[in-house]
């Protein structure tokens, strides 16, 4: 069967949308059209890009989580009458607030969709255990 011109329509949004072409396979026909030795380095592709999201986002809610303590020692400063400190330190609360929200946002739609590179691996850790599976069977009727 042919593909159709919506077919080559559709896979060309799917590249638009920013997925890689493996991506776009993946997602379409499933892991079991890939050899091995390409499997697994979609396996460590993906884990490497899942595992800079989590270090990021960890970061950015780090930086996140000291904002109120700017708000805080601004009023505490402004309290014991040091005024230009404590405004400098009440005006870093919003603005470390929206950078580092802004950055955790930022940084999920650069990733791509959490849940999906998730999913990617959970197929391709199936199709290898099932060919892992395979081989090993074939080797015991020698």
């Amino acid at each position: 069967m042919q593909p159709t011109e919506s077919d080559f329509d559709l896979l060309a949004n799917r590249l638009a949308d920013g997925l890689e072409s493996d991506e776009v396979q993946l997602h379409e026909l499933g892991a079991s059209v890939f050899t091995t030795a390409k499997l697994i380095e979609l396996k460590g592709r993906f884990q490497e890009r899942l595992d800079q999201f989590d270090f990021w986002q960890g970061r950015l809610m780090k930086a996140a989580m000291w904002s109120p303590a700017f708000l805080l020692a601004g009023a505490v400063l402004i309290w014991f009458r040091v005024p230009r400190i404590g405004w400098l330190l009440l005006t870093m609360f919003p603005t470390l607030l929206i950078i580092t929200l802004a950055g955790v946002f930022l940084v999920a739609q650069h990733f791509g969709g959490r849940r999906n590179l998730e999913c990617y691996l959970e197929d391709i850790e199936t199709e290898l255990k099932g060919r892992q599976k395979v081989v090993t069977s074939s080797k015991k009727k020698f």
